[in-house]
């Protein structure tokens, strides 16, 4: 399943984002924050999850545990303007599957986004901070 929910804030990074992936031929679904997004998230609804950390309303560990709740199994790739790598441990615990530090190539990106597209469990894949 080729469905993503982009969670993003920040309106041109998401239309950006958006924008590449759909020229891959991914389905993205825009949510600007951490209430609309549980709003939309249900199990098997989307083949991945993108969330930034820094959202409104609800954001880092304690967003990551309520996707990872309501979401079981998607993976979720978790992507922050903050550097990652000290926090990959308490990531990956609050339900996080891999993170990649913003900002990021965008090939490298698409590439981790299809490698995680085939990874149907929500246990942590291979945590690199990118």
């Amino acid at each position: 399943m080729n469905r993503i929910l982009l969670i993003e804030d920040n309106q041109s990074c998401a239309s950006f984002i958006k924008i590449i992936l759909e020229r891959e031929a991914m389905e993205v679904t825009v949510v600007p924050d951490s209430e609309e997004a549980l709003r939309v998230v249900r199990p098997g609804e989307f083949g991945l999850i993108v969330t930034d950390l820094g959202l409104p309303h609800l954001g880092g560990t304690n967003l990551l545990e309520r996707l990872r709740a309501a979401a079981q199994e998607t993976p979720i790739l978790v992507v922050s303007g903050s550097y990652v790598r000290p926090m990959l441990e308490d990531l990956q615990a609050a339900g996080a599957t891999d993170a990649m530090a913003k900002p990021f190539h965008f090939p490298e990106f698409v590439r981790k986004v299809r490698e995680m597209l085939g990874h149907r469990s929500g246990q942590p894949c291979r945590l690199t901070a990118a």
